[in-house]
């Protein structure tokens, strides 16, 4: 009997070497170059042909790209240069961000009993509002409000963190964009396999639908409800990957009729 229980331990410990060795082999791996051919299959219904595009990305040995696209300016990427802490104490502190263009943000940072609020100041004018609150030490609900320049309404974001635990999270997220427009989003993560619901309501039919469907390394849905046809519509994408966890294809397909839209292959080069 402890003979029996020793061999399972071991075979359980080499298992677990083996696929840690495996893992260590597949990163590394040095890509070379991908080639992305990319097929079009959306104007065939309309007497179209298909439309195939093909791309193809170099890399060197370091990992970075060798044929980036020239077209992009480096002058209009700014990045940050430093960071320093002008003002601080328990329950406040004043940062000041310098980015490579000359500009800055403030940030100001204040902490409450049971909440936090964060100011930040593009050039002495307020851009950002954030404030979180808190149950004990656990997040409940965080607010976040952008203040675009020359308009008298913010941008406005408020996620309530209706239920988390180590196998779901649920929340609560209400946007506004104009004075008068809200969508209201029900999300749910599971944590076990690793699947993103997004819900929104249908003022039409007065239900829920489930407008977006994430499953990490599988398949995403997307769907939304048009009003002149009374039917719900949408794509589902399914994901392949290789054994060294590269995306080799994704395929997409309309809904509800499941008719080809899309498919891009990517073939993968790797450095000896």
């Amino acid at each position: 009997m402890l003979a029996t229980i020793k061999n399972c331990y071991i075979i359980i410990l080499l298992s677990f070497f083996l696929g840690s060795f495996n893992f260590a082999n597949c990163q590394q791996r040095k890509t070379k170059s991908i080639t992305e051919i990319a097929f079009d299959y959306s104007l065939i219904g309309f007497g179209g042909n298909v439309r195939i595009d093909s791309t193809v990305i170099l890399f060197d040995t370091l990992g970075n790209e060798i044929n980036k696209n020239t077209s992009v300016e480096i002058g209009n990427v700014k990045w940050l240069i430093s960071e320093t802490v002008l003002a601080s104490n328990e329950n406040f502190k004043h940062t000041r961000n310098l980015f490579s263009d000359s500009s800055f943000h403030d940030v100001f940072h204040y902490n409450y009993k049971d909440s936090t609020i964060e100011y930040t100041l593009l050039n002495r004018d307020t851009i950002f509002k954030t404030a979180k609150y808190y149950k004990g030490k656990k997040l409940r609900r965080t607010v976040t409000e952008r203040f675009p320049k020359g308009y008298y309404w913010a941008d406005y974001e408020d996620e309530i963190i209706l239920k988390n635990n180590i196998f779901k999270k649920q929340i609560l997220e209400t946007t506004s964009k104009t004075v008068d427009t809200n969508f209201i989003k029900k999300i749910t993560f599971n944590k076990i396999s690793k699947t993103k619901k997004t819900y929104l309501y249908n003022s039409f039919e007065k239900e829920w639908y489930l407008s977006e469907k994430l499953r990490f390394r599988k398949y995403e849905v997307h769907k939304f409800y048009h009003d002149y046809f009374k039917k719900y519509f949408g794509t589902k994408t399914r994901f392949k990957y290789n054994k060294y966890g590269d995306l080799i294809s994704e395929t997409t397909r309309s809904l509800p009729y499941r008719t080809l839209e899309k498919k891009v292959i990517r073939i993968y080069e790797y450095y000896n």
